[in-house]
């Protein structure tokens, strides 16, 4: 009984003196709290300026479209291409950028820089590409685009009639070797044999007159209608021979935008 008893006072006493360590000595340090508790750090992003890009939404060269009149009036064109090899009625010649300091408008610097690339394209000399229907187009970019910083222009070949678009050859550029077949030659035709009455036609239709020859008459002031009659009758005398000729200049007003072309047409009898 003796040992019994000893054992329980033993537990006691060892008892009272965890509890007199814990009332007597320091405060024991606070627990840190655990990583899991805390969770991730939330950084708030600083805002940030879009990144402007002048090529944002710009087509790719060589691209072939078939475009409606709808499409050819618009000022962009947001039309999926076409495999060339499929029927089309326009190609990307070129996309470009206008300058940051543009000094003249859109419309007069794109459509400058998009004719250049008419002969390279078809294939054919720049005077030839004179007496064909083919001529430039251009689109400029949307207004979504535009606000993403974009300034490019996209630069299409297209084979334009009285009667509205041509199909285009199905290859890719250059389209020819030189010569243009009669389907893309303009030619004039008189309705009912009026002279006053002649129109575009193409050269693979009855036709009067076939385009011989062209060149850009000098001068910075409009020279006048009969001033201009005479240069164009000696000029084009080298183009159409000693018979029956036609001839297209431009107006007053077309010259004052900057068009000095000339066109000679001999007869074909």
């Amino acid at each position: 009984m003796a040992v019994r008893h000893l054992r329980i006072l033993t537990v006691a006493l060892l008892s009272g003196s965890l509890l007199s360590l814990a009332a007597c000595g320091e405060d024991p340090p606070t627990p840190k709290p655990e990583a899991a508790v805390m969770g991730p750090a939330v950084i708030q992003a600083e805002p940030t300026t879009p990144t402007q890009s002048p090529r944002a939404g710009a087509p790719t060269t060589g691209a072939c479209y078939r475009l409606s009149a709808a499409d050819l009036a618009a000022s962009t064109n947001s039309s999926s291409p076409v495999t060339c090899t499929d029927p089309h009625n326009a190609m990307t010649m070129r996309v470009a950028l206008f300058p940051t300091d543009l000094q003249v408008t859109e419309p007069e610097y794109a459509q400058r820089v998009c004719a250049r690339h008419l002969a390279s394209t078809t294939g054919l000399s720049r005077s030839s590409v004179q007496g064909t229907v083919f001529a430039a187009h251009w689109f400029g970019p949307d207004a979504e685009q535009r606000a993403a910083g974009a300034r490019w222009f996209r630069c299409d070949l297209v084979a334009r009639t009285e009667q509205g678009t041509k199909r285009l050859p199905r290859s890719s550029a250059p389209l020819f070797n030189g010569t243009a077949p009669d389907e893309y030659v303009r030619c004039v035709q008189m309705r009912n044999g009026s002279t006053s009455d002649a129109v575009y036609v193409t050269c693979d239709r009855p036709h009067r007159y076939r385009w011989a020859g062209g060149f850009e008459a000098a001068g910075t002031r409009y020279p006048g209608a009969d001033d201009l009659r005479t240069t164009v009758t000696q000029r084009c005398r080298r183009f159409v021979g000693s018979g029956p000729f036609w001839y297209v200049h431009p107006t007053k007003a077309a010259w004052r935008a900057g068009d000095r072309t000339v066109s000679c047409f001999r007869s074909v009898g």
